[in-house]
């Protein structure tokens, strides 16, 4: 029984199907070279600090809605305190990387 679709094959039937087809390494876009790995590596660093950034917007969000629904709230003020010692801070940081890539022209 194939795991995949749920088929059964008979004798041999399976040994036909191949999960990644056969791909000479020179075509393969995943290799590349030295100059381009940078490329990839800043690439990969600009999209994490794009998720910081989002993550911490949600959660500044949500925080802030919680003050709007209960402005006497003592836990959402501790919680805003912690976020503004935590989070807050590599937010600002990684907001500033991509404002300094985007200035750039990455």
């Amino acid at each position: 029984m194939d795991l995949r679709t749920g088929m059964s094959f008979p004798a041999g039937g399976a040994a036909r199907l191949r999960a990644v087809p056969d791909a000479d390494p020179a075509s393969c876009t995943v290799f590349v070279d030295a100059d381009d790995a940078v490329d990839v590596r800043e690439g990969l660093a600009l999209l994490g600090d794009a998720a910081t950034l989002v993550s911490a917007r949600q959660r500044l969000n949500g925080l802030l809605s919680q003050l709007t629904v209960n402005p006497f709230d003592q836990g959402a003020y501790r919680a805003l305190g912690s976020y503004l010692v935590g989070p807050g801070p590599l937010a600002l940081a990684a907001y500033e990387r991509v404002s300094a890539s985007t200035a750039r022209g990455i």
